[in-house]
């Protein structure tokens, strides 16, 4: 049995086989909702197309915008090295601790601070995500069942709205006083803000952050709550530096002023 975690480009997938050979048994890809492309509606399905490699070079250095082409043409070496009856995962955000992107890390623990919390807007924009937790364990059901297959690994279905998820971080772990305040997406047109606001889809709304889980349900996925994930990223978040990456004091209270 093969569980490959780690291909991001195409070579990955390919030196892979050739290491392992008959030896790799059943295999399944963990790929990602990002190697779509974007659904028309919300609710899309696992029948959504990929998105296609074009011109760019199946090993090119995976980037903001590489990554999602990159992951699509692994799917398809995985495909033609392991064979058609291999199981492919595609989650959406993976949260929880131990997290190195410290995407949704940062959101505890700006909410654990208090005060007046900036967050980008429209706040109507959805966000879906998956403990790392439920990840595993529905990762390690499919290949148990050796299921052959594409399947989503994401929740909630229907998505809540940015400021609905972040709201009940606030409501769960936020200190009496804490307050959300969006900030207009007119004003965040620089790319820095992306990686201040982590978990951001950006001005406009993802279809890809909404869609749905409907499938991997019915394969016994398990969405633990959002205030368990919260609980578990707060205790690893107590060991953990405030990192120089997120949106500083000045940063926010500017913003704020603004």
């Amino acid at each position: 049995m093969t569980i490959d975690a780690i291909a991001y480009q195409r070579q990955d997938v390919e030196l892979l086989h050739d290491c392992l050979g008959d030896r790799a048994g059943y295999y399944l890809q963990i790929s990602s909702i990002s190697a779509y492309q974007d659904p028309r509606d919300v609710g899309a399905d696992e029948s959504t197309p990929l998105l296609a490699l074009g011109d760019l070079d199946p090993n090119a250095p995976v980037t903001a915008a590489t990554y999602g082409v990159l992951k699509a043409e692994c799917e398809r070496a995985a495909t033609e090295r392991f064979g058609p009856e291999i199981a492919v995962v595609r989650p959406t955000f993976v949260i929880g601790s131990h997290d190195k992107t410290l995407r949704f890390p940062y959101w505890v623990a700006r909410i654990r601070r208090g005060g007046r919390v900036a967050f980008p807007g429209p706040r109507s924009n959805p966000l879906q995500w998956i403990d790392a937790r439920d990840l595993a364990e529905f990762t390690l059901r499919l290949a148990e069942e050796r299921y052959a297959g594409a399947v989503h690994a994401l929740g909630p279905t229907p998505a809540l709205s940015f400021a609905d998820a972040l709201s009940r971080v606030g409501a769960h772990v936020g200190p009496p006083g804490t307050s959300l305040v969006e900030i207009d997406p007119v004003r965040l047109s620089d790319a820095k803000w992306y990686e201040k606001f982590p978990l951001w889809s950006g001005p406009t709304s993802e279809t890809a952050l909404a869609m749905s889980n409907d499938a991997a349900l019915a394969l016994g996925l398990a969405l633990r709550s959002l205030e368990e994930s919260v609980d578990d990223t707060a205790a690893w978040l107590e060991t953990q530096p405030w990192s120089d990456a997120w949106l500083s004091g000045d940063d926010e209270a500017a913003l704020l002023d603004e």
